[in-house]
């Protein structure tokens, strides 16, 4: 089964895979990563995340805010 990822996502996921993060499921509608800390949480697969979702998956993964702004923006 292949998963299209959507833009927004495509960017979180990527910057979260330099921090260690591994995607660990697939949904149609989100993917679940997790790092080796055992850290782990929903990223939802959309096109455009409000950016309130985006600081909550950013708290969650522990990485600093302004880190991950500018991995996102780069």
């Amino acid at each position: 089964m292949s998963i299209h990822l959507k833009s927004h996502t495509k960017k979180i996921l990527k910057v979260l895979e330099g921090y260690g993060f591994e995607i660990v499921r697939w949904g149609n509608h989100g993917i679940i990563v997790r790092n080796s800390s055992g850290i782990s949480f929903p990223v939802p697969n959309r096109t455009e995340l409000k950016k309130g979702t985006i600081k909550a998956i950013i708290r969650e993964s522990g990485i600093d805010y302004d880190e991950f702004w500018s991995k996102f923006r780069g």
